[in-house]
């Protein structure tokens, strides 16, 4: 799948009520990567191919699958402040051509477009083989906090943006079994090592607290330092670099224009400057 597949949405739709299936997700925040650098209310055209490759999902499959997501997201809304939103405002499938066309509501336009502070941010492939709708959205609240690697959120607001139900709240021993250890499971297996703790307010568990370590990249800096000096000019990042070595929820400009001043850094203390 492409590397540079960005997601980048208000801090806002993190946090609202979103009532999507995984198939319903995955469609929206692809077409929220291809808006990316264009205008939002252009209608996107999104192949069976396309979404196969970047779920790493079966061709075959993908095409039912794409058809009924497509059809089920025209229906579906958001919540903030207690208002209903809509995400798209066209969603067409081709079935000749194997491919749909979607364009986002103004709704969705206002929180992905032009945004310069309170986002969230991450590389689309991080989430790509996500199977549950709960350790995507865990990990978005986690993309939140990627600059500090600490998430505490009270557990009465895990729950309703998680949207789990209410039949799990007599133990939160079932929310752990059912959503936080499965979603866990699958985020440390997307290269995201998280632990949780808990806080409890009297008996009951009140707050819940998840930590992840940012990467530290000093030796591999260093070295590639080490490697060019005396050299008359300076090395540049190559992007083989970049995809190994990008922090979790970094962009690639962000983890680029990062590993290349640390790089230049080193660089110039091996040649004496």
């Amino acid at each position: 799948m492409s590397d540079h597949k960005i997601v980048k949405v208000s801090n806002q739709i993190i946090r609202c009520v979103q009532s999507l299936t995984i198939s319903e997700k995955r469609l929206l925040m692809l077409m929220i990567t291809k808006l990316r650098n264009i205008d939002p209310k252009t209608i996107i055209d999104i192949t069976v191919k396309e979404y196969a490759d970047v779920y790493s999902v079966p061709l075959g499959g993908a095409y039912e699958t794409l058809r009924a997501a497509q059809s089920r997201l025209w229906d579906r809304s958001f919540k903030i402040d207690g208002l209903k939103r809509r995400w798209i405002i066209t969603c067409d499938y081709v079935d000749q051509q194997g491919h749909i066309k979607v364009q986002a509501h103004d709704h969705l336009v206002e929180h992905i477009s032009g945004l310069i502070e309170y986002y969230t941010q991450y590389y689309l492939r991080r989430a790509g083989n996500f199977r549950s709708g709960y350790s995507w959205r865990l990990f978005e609240l986690l993309m939140q906090f990627r600059t500090t690697g600490i998430l505490k959120i009270a557990l009465s607001e895990f729950k309703e943006i998680l949207e789990i139900p209410k039949s799990y709240d007599k133990d939160f021993q079932i929310i752990r079994i059912k959503v936080i250890n499965p979603a866990l499971k699958e985020i440390k297996a997307a290269g995201l090592p998280v632990k949780l703790k808990t806080e409890k307010k009297g008996r009951s568990i009140h707050m819940l607290i998840f930590t992840f370590p940012l990467e530290q990249q000093s030796d591999w800096v260093a070295n590639a330092a080490q490697q060019t000096s005396g050299a008359n000019s300076k090395q540049r990042i190559t992007k083989k670099q970049i995809e190994k070595h990008a922090k979790p929820g970094e962009s690639y400009s962000e983890a680029q224009e990062r590993l290349q001043r640390e790089l230049d850094s080193q660089q110039d203390a091996a040649n004496g400057q």
